[in-house]
């Protein structure tokens, strides 16, 4: 990701020291705020994954512990279709988990959501921020490139060309696209795994016998589940999930359609007064 970054820093660099000239390297500060927000972003999609990571390994050791969950087709289950393979078989039978082993996953849950909710307090704000500059610079640098490619801005016959510079406004905006989903794909799958957890727990409730006492602390586990549940939120403003991402790119192309057409009026408009006039 950095060298595909580096490249169009470096092409962006070059279109626009023959553009401007010297004065470019006023603006290059720019570039500096690109690369520590991609760092900011990347350090959070590993906190996120890394969490992630832990809710489907607790998932998995609390559906094992429990010894009811029985795969159709274990042996072959890797060349069988993608169906058949979904098929799981649920057996009423007593459950080898223990009182102190649904204290230790109970114990594990609450530690791995302390941990997220310390990650979204610390990152929040910087993603909130990042994922609005990305909505504005997505929205200009189309915008831009848009004007490049149809000719609706004059570049001069010794700058650069404009193929190179509508290159080059793609490649930005395709830089920010991935940072949108660096974001949104590390968020939902989190999302889904800690809602998981409730479902595991609910069948287990459902369709094995426990003693007395595991049975209390099943229950107490999947009540303390269900109000631990969040999602990541960019300050609560909106939820980090792929449906911003689909938000966010409809809301790029009603601006974009937009300031095309104030940008195809402007043109047009001294164009009919020179005709009226004439």
């Amino acid at each position: 990701m950095f060298s595909f970054l580096g490249s169009a820093i470096i092409l962006d660099c070059i279109l626009w020291t023959l553009a401007i000239g010297v004065k470019f390297f006023a603006y290059f500060h720019m570039y500096l705020v690109a690369i520590i927000e991609w760092l900011i972003v990347i350090h959070f999609m590993n906190w996120v994954v890394l969490l992630k990571n832990r809710f489907s390994l607790l998932n998995e050791r609390l559906s094992l512990s429990s010894g009811i969950f029985e795969t159709e087709n274990s042996e072959e289950g890797a060349y069988q279709p993608l169906m058949i393979r979904m098929c799981v078989n649920i057996t009423e039978r007593r459950s080898q988990l223990t009182k102190e082993e649904v204290l230790t996953f109970s114990s594990i849950h609450d530690i791995l959501c302390d941990t997220a909710l310390l990650v979204k307090s610390i990152y929040e704000v910087h993603i909130l921020l990042c994922v609005l500059g990305t909505f504005v610079n997505m929205t200009i640098w189309l915008y831009f490139g848009l004007c490049f490619l149809y000719g609706y801005i004059n570049v001069d016959d010794n700058g650069p060309n404009i193929s190179l510079l509508v290159i080059s406004e793609i490649l930005w905006c395709l830089g920010y696209l991935a940072k949108l989903l660096c974001i949104t794909i590390s968020c939902h799958s989190f999302n889904n795994k800690m809602a998981e957890t409730s479902i595991v727990l609910g069948k287990l409730i459902l369709a094995v016998h426990h003693d007395p006492g595991t049975m209390r602390e099943l229950e107490r586990f999947s009540h303390h589940v269900a109000l631990r549940q969040f999602k990541f939120t960019a300050f609560g403003f909106f939820s980090l999930d792929l449906s911003l991402l689909v938000s966010m790119l409809g809301a790029v192309v009603t601006y974009l359609v937009i300031l095309m057409q104030f940008k195809m009026a402007v043109n047009t408009s001294p164009a009919c007064c020179r005709n009226v006039t004439g």
